[in-house]
C-alpha cells in the first residue's frame, strides 16, 4: 500500500492511490492513470492524479529492478460503467452500459504531435446540468431527444445525445432511435496529456449528425464487440460491452438487437466447429486407410 501526505493550506491531506506493488524485489509500472482523494475531507481541495509512474520501495541497488510488475489497468480492457439516468419522479428514463477508451492526440511543448490512450473510469459520475430526460416543453413518453453527459478526471466530460425523431433518424414510420452526436470536452493538463502546449486550455471535441448504434424503439442496443467512434480529428473513441437503451418506459433493458460484429462472431463459431469436425473426420479417415493399408502388406509378406 502506497501513502502520499501533503500539507495544503495548513490541512494534512492522506492520499491512498490504489496501488498493488506485488513483489517488493520487482520495480511497479503503471501508465494508465490513477486518481486519489481524501473523502474525509471538504471536496474543494484537490485531487490527486498520476501517471505513467515507475516505483520501487525498498531499493539497495541504484537502478530500477529489470523484473517490473505492470498495474492491472496497463494489462487489461477499461471497467465497464452503469449509468442510470433519471427523471425528476426518479424514474429511469436512459440506461449505458459499456466501456469506453479514448485515443487523444495534441502538440507538445516541441509542437510535435503526440497521443495518449485514456480510459473513461467506471467510477464517472452524470453530470445533472448537461443530462435530460426530455428536452424543452416535452414530456419524457413525448420527447424526441435525451441527453446523457458523464463527468469524469479535472474539468473532463463525455456526452452523449440520442434522438428519435424521424426527420433526423430517416425512418419514416418514426420507430427507431440512433446516438446522434458525441461530444467530449478535455481541460489539458500536463498529468494526463504530458508536456502538452496549451495546459489548462479546455478542448471541445465533436461528432454531430451521425446515425449510430440504430434500433428499434422497443428495443435496446447490445455490443460486446471493439467499435471505433472518430469524434475528430484529435480523438478517437473505443467503446466495448456496449447496452443503451434510452426514451426508457420501464427500469429493465427491453430485448437486445445486436450489432452486426457481435453477429458476425456468433455466426462464426458454428462454422469454425463445423470445420474443426470435419478436419478430424478426415484425420481419422486417413488414419484409418492407412492402417488398413499396412495390415494388407504385412498379411501379404507372412503368406
Amino acid at each position: 500500500l502506497l501513502l502520499l501526505c501533503f500539507i495544503i493550506s495548513g490541512i494534512t491531506q492522506i492520499f491512498k492511490p490504489m496501488m498493488n506493488f506485488g513483489n517488493w524485489t520487482h520495480a511497479y509500472s503503471c501508465k494508465f492513470v490513477v486518481t486519489a482523494a481524501d473523502s474525509t475531507l471538504p471536496e474543494e481541495l484537490p485531487r490527486m492524479i498520476m501517471q505513467s509512474n515507475k516505483i520501487q520501495v525498498f531499493n539497495f541497488m541504484k537502478n530500477f529492478s529489470e523484473d517490473v510488475t505492470t498495474c492491472q489497468a496497463d494489462l487489461s480492457a477499461p471497467d465497464v460503467g452503469h449509468w442510470n439516468l433519471t427523471n425528476d419522479k426518479s424514474e429511469i428514463c436512459l440506461r449505458f452500459d459499456g466501456a469506453v477508451k479514448l485515443n487523444v492526440t495534441y502538440k507538445d511543448l516541441k509542437k510535435e504531435t503526440e497521443s495518449v490512450l485514456l480510459n473513461v473510469p467506471s467510477s464517472a459520475y452524470i453530470i445533472p446540468s448537461e443530462s435530460y430526460c426530455a428536452s424543452a416543453n416535452a414530456s419524457v413518453n413525448e420527447t424526441t431527444e435525451q441527453r446523457l453527459t458523464l463527468g469524469f478526471y479535472d474539468n473532463w466530460s463525455l456526452s452523449y445525445l440520442f434522438t428519435r425523431d424521424a426527420n433526423i433518424t430517416g425512418d419514416k414510420r418514426g420507430d427507431h432511435w440512433i446516438l446522434h452526436a458525441v461530444t467530449l470536452k478535455r481541460k489539458m493538463m500536463d498529468v494526463l496529456t504530458p508536456n502538452c502546449l496549451n495546459p489548462e486550455q479546455i478542448e471541445i471535441d465533436e461528432l454531430k449528425d451521425v446515425k449510430l448504434f440504430y434500433t428499434m424503439n422497443d428495443r435496446s442496443y447490445g455490443c460486446v464487440s471493439n467499435q471505433i467512434v472518430q469524434v475528430d480529428k484529435d480523438v478517437v473513441a473505443h467503446l466495448s460491452h456496449v447496452r443503451v437503451q434510452p426514451f426508457m418506459l420501464s427500469p429493465q433493458f427491453f430485448a437486445e438487437e445486436k450489432c452486426s460484429a457481435d453477429l458476425m462472431t456468433s455466426d462464426l463459431i458454428p462454422i469454425i466447429i463445423g470445420a474443426a469436425l470435419a478436419i478430424l473426420v478426415v484425420i481419422v479417415l486417413v488414419a484409418y486407410l492407412i492402417g488398413r493399408a499396412r495390415t494388407r502388406r504385412q498379411t501379404y509378406e507372412n503368406i
